[in-house]
């Protein structure tokens, strides 16, 4: 009974407390990576969609932008990629990579 409290206990942990379970360098969408679009700190920029539609944008800020204690390297998964996303890239001169992984199984 005690190792089941304290297992719920960890797991509720994880779930309150923030980045628990995220990885080195992962950041919300919004606010961390849109501000960082806007602000012109992203040197390099890859999307890569998977073949069920997820999206998984990865990257690396212009180094002397990021603090100290935040890594230069950045990660962090979408639902979808979009033509609003796209467009809000190219409005903020965002030069990205976009690798399909549907594409490439359906043209096979």
């Amino acid at each position: 009974m005690r190792l089941f409290l304290l297992f719920c206990m960890t797991i509720s942990a994880c779930v309150i407390l923030p980045g628990c379970s995220r990885e080195k360098g992962e950041i919300d969408y919004v606010p961390d990576f849109t501000q960082m679009v806007q602000s012109g700190e992203i040197e390099q920029l890859n999307i890569v969609e998977d073949s069920e539609g997820n999206v998984v944008i990865s990257g690396q800020r212009k180094s002397g932008t990021a603090d100290s204690k935040e890594p230069l390297q950045f990660k962090l998964h979408i639902n979808e990629f979009d033509a609003d996303l796209e467009e809000f890239l190219t409005a903020h001169d965002v030069e990205f990579t976009f690798t399909s992984q549907k594409e490439s199984r359906a043209s096979k």
